[in-house]
């Protein structure tokens, strides 16, 4: 599934980056305390994408305390995010705490990105999305449509076909 993996360990930071390619989506995966110094990797690798390549850019927030500090304010942060957004980038945070939950729910912004408590809920849902738009996926939802219902006995119960 997966066509290549880069992996940018930026120096000077503590922040590594991981660039899969998958099915005609373009995932970046950031690990670390990401900060306005390393932004410039992030824009780089999302402006190599080609144009019919979707771009994911998956965030851990663990530490997002770090992160708040770093960026002087959760405005910045938030700011980057938005501007990843209006430039067609898919952003899931993943790793976040209740109370950063709860502060984006307030803020409305709990919809403007996708969220996950793992990098491992992340590849699930990554999974989920690309087997729905698969064809094969259609067909077995199709085959589906067509399944005989099992038919009722006199106590009321299912029989078994």
């Amino acid at each position: 599934m997966s066509a290549r993996v880069d992996i940018h360990p930026l120096k000077g930071t503590k922040m590594k980056i991981t660039h899969k390619k998958y099915d005609g989506h373009s995932l970046i995966i950031v690990q670390g305390i990401v900060d306005k110094s390393t932004d410039s990797a992030i824009n780089e690798i999302i402006l190599n994408t080609p144009a019919q390549e979707k771009s994911l850019l998956w965030i851990d927030c663990s530490d997002i305390k770090q992160i708040i500090r770093v960026n002087k304010s959760l405005s910045d942060f938030i700011n980057y995010l938005l501007h990843l957004k209006n430039e067609g980038v898919q952003v899931l945070l993943y790793g976040l705490d209740n109370n950063t939950k709860r502060m984006l729910k307030l803020l409305k912004l709990d919809k403007s990105f996708g969220q996950a408590a793992t990098l491992d809920d992340a590849y699930l849902t990554l999974s989920h999305t690309l087997t729905d738009a698969s064809p094969r996926q259609n067909s077995v939802q199709q085959v589906e449509a067509f399944h005989i219902p099992a038919k009722a006995t006199a106590d009321g119960n299912k029989a078994v076909s």
